[in-house]
């Protein structure tokens, strides 16, 4: 784990192998048990949660198995809207407590910042495919400590980026 203090934010970041659920089933079951029952725990310490990775690493499918049933995806909404992003942000219907964001770079930027609070308030998990995405979100929702799981490989620190 290694920590960095941007703005008001501080960020924490974990790196681990993507879940290949059609090679590996049971194996990712079990990983995608350990590491929900990691970042509910850190859910509980105030921490909201960011899983970044590239298409296919298992993003999605990890955020299922952390929030069933409170995940709020953009996909539907974008292809209601015939492809059109970006889409706006709303978590009416959505059960109380934490909340799950997928696909958060086809959301409305405005609308995810106008439900900043509310989100803080019960705590959220949010995919990015790209660090600087998951960082300048972050920032936007007036997050304090920041968790960031990295699904794949270290590339994304290696692009000239911190940490």
């Amino acid at each position: 784990m290694k920590g960095v203090n941007t703005s008001k934010a501080k960020f924490f970041y974990f790196v681990t192998s993507p879940f290949r659920v059609n090679n590996k089933p049971k194996t990712s079951v079990v990983r995608a048990w350990l590491w929900s029952l990691f970042i509910r725990t850190a859910m509980l310490l105030g921490y909201d949660v960011c899983l970044v990775g590239d298409t296919g690493t298992g993003k999605t499918y990890l955020l299922k198995r952390i929030l069933p049933g409170r995940i709020i995806s953009a996909l539907p909404l974008v292809q209601a809207n015939d492809w059109q992003a970006p889409v706006p942000f709303s978590i009416d219907g959505i059960k109380r407590g934490p909340v799950g964001i997928d696909e958060t770079v086809y959301f409305d930027q405005k609308t995810l910042v106008q439900n900043a609070e509310n989100l803080k308030k019960r705590g959220f998990v949010y995919t990015a495919q790209k660090l600087i995405d998951a960082e300048q979100l972050a920032g936007k929702l007036l997050t304090r400590r920041v968790l960031i799981v990295f699904l794949g490989s270290r590339p994304l620190l290696a692009q000239g980026h911190r940490p």
